[in-house]
Parts: structure tokens; sequence; C-alpha cells
């Protein structure tokens, strides 16, 4: 994706990265792990990235985020913090306008918290 022209060249910035980038700011938003391999491969499969050049080398750019939302949270408003969230990382990064981001809810989840095992001493003390 051409990004602009300047004295001293061309400068491109790939879909590819802009991709990453918005995948990154997901998993921020989300508290997950950026280098954990496993969550970003899930990461990636959330996110698309559409990319339109403009005849002078603007872009337009249109994020769409397959996500889900814990139960007891409030969906609009998880929402907006992520849109806000991946559109002001895309923008800052790249330099080019993020002109939506669109955010599908496919599921809600329950929060599990597993239950630890008693420690050796916790049972000496019984």
């Amino acid at each position: 994706m051409k990004y602009g022209e300047n004295e001293l060249g061309k400068i491109e910035i790939s879909d590819t990265v802009i991709k990453d980038v918005a995948i990154h700011a997901y998993m921020e938003f989300n508290g997950l792990d950026t280098k954990n391999q496993k969550k970003k491969k899930e990461s990636k499969g959330k996110i698309e990235v559409e990319t339109d050049e403009g005849e002078e080398g603007i872009n337009a750019i249109k994020i769409t985020v397959n996500t889900r939302v814990k139960y007891g949270e409030s969906i609009p408003e998880y929402c907006r913090q992520l849109q806000k969230k991946i559109k002001e990382d895309v923008e800052n990064f790249s330099g080019i306008k993020v002109d939506e981001v669109f955010v599908r809810v496919s599921d809600i989840f329950e929060e599990v918290v597993e239950e630890q095992e008693p420690s050796e001493e916790e049972e000496t003390e019984e």
C-alpha cells in the first residue's frame, strides 16, 4: 500500500503490517500476552483489514474485528473502547487515517475461575 512520496522517495506500508498493528492493539486491549504465539494466531483470525489506494497515495483503511465479550460487561462500551484502541494505534503507527473499525460480537463467554487444590501446608493445618 502506497503511503506517500517525498523528496527522498516513496514510502509504502504493507497491508500485513497494518493487520499486525491491529492484532497487537486487539491483544493489548484484551489483556493477552502479545508474545504468546498461540494467542497471536487465534487473534489473527479475528481481524480483517481492507485498504483502498487513492490517486495521491492516501489510503482508506477499514478494519473488521470478530470478537467475544465477557458475560456481564457492557457490550456497547466494550466495542467503543476496542474501536478507539485499534483506530488510535493503527493511525499512530502508520500515519494513515482509519475510516472505520467495525466490531462484530459473535459470542459471550463466562470467565472460568480455576479452583486451586489446597497446598500441603493448608492440608496439614486442618
